[in-house]
């Protein structure tokens, strides 16, 4: 990142992540670290996650701290935003997510509460060639 373009508010980070429906999962898996892809849905304050057929241990998604991010980048101009939540994940059983949150139905199931939420605009500039 060249620079940071500025932070963005807990509502403009929300609202970001409303539109996105794609994210990164980061969380720790028999002591080791993995970040997984996952569908998501905003629900009241949480993200619901579907996590397809990983097949995760309990004790890598029950009440355990993880990290999850959400980007999008404009290669041309050089533009984009990220948004990063930290929080307890719960597995979620599939009768708790809304009907019309389908794709985060899928597979394994977990509920990310947020303790911190963050994001920020920013602009990376193309790489010089120094030969």
């Amino acid at each position: 990142m060249d620079r940071s373009d500025g932070d963005l508010s807990r509502a403009e980070c929300w609202e970001l992540l409303a539109d996105a429906g794609i994210g990164r999962l980061a969380l720790s898996v028999r002591a080791l670290p993995t970040i997984l892809p996952a569908r998501y849905t905003v629900d009241e304050g949480s993200v619901i996650l579907g996590l397809g057929r990983y097949g995760l241990p309990d004790s890598a998604i029950d009440g355990t701290v993880v990290a999850f991010a959400v980007d999008r980048f404009d290669v041309a101009p050089g533009h984009g935003w990220m948004v990063q939540l930290q929080g307890r994940a719960r597995p979620e059983p599939h009768d708790a997510v809304p009907a019309d949150s389908a794709p985060a139905r899928a597979g394994q199931v977990v509920r990310l509460t947020p303790g911190t939420v963050t994001g920020h605009r920013f602009t990376i500039r193309p790489a010089v060639d120094r030969r």
